[in-house]
């Protein structure tokens, strides 16, 4: 069973679904509109994954870690670190907070100037703006 960007409500009646087939069946859900309680994610690509911050990405697939990255001064992802279960909210913001405060010159060429804390970025678009 495959179901695509599914509701709350869905989600709800997929797991009542879930438990009638028990374990002879495959349930794969694609872009959940909320995080799936119960499921084991096979992969999981998340742009800007703390609300407090533009920029970063969280990676995961099936048997591995979770990677927070950023994007390097070229554009391509830079591992900035691993964990084996999806990093808290507050765990991102240490992380973030930790590469935007770095002062090492290459660091403010890469990954930190790629990463801005969202009331900052707009800050500097509205300057920019005008």
């Amino acid at each position: 069973l495959i179901v695509a960007r599914p509701q709350a409500q869905s989600l709800t009646e997929l797991a009542s679904v879930s438990e009638e087939l028990g374990m002879d069946a495959v349930i794969i859900v694609t872009n959940p509109e909320e995080p799936v309680v119960d499921f084991t994610p096979a992969f999981h690509l998340e742009e800007n994954p703390h609300p407090q911050w533009r920029g970063g990405i969280l990676y995961h697939t099936y048997g591995g870690g979770w990677v927070l990255g950023t994007a390097s001064n070229s554009g391509e992802p830079v591992d900035q670190g691993r964990t084996n279960t999806r990093p808290s909210l507050e765990l991102i913001d240490a992380a973030f907070s930790k590469i935007a405060d770095d002062s090492n010159w290459f660091s403010k060429k890469g990954a930190a100037a790629a990463l801005r804390r969202r009331e900052v970025a707009a800050a500097v678009a509205a300057s920019t703006a005008s």
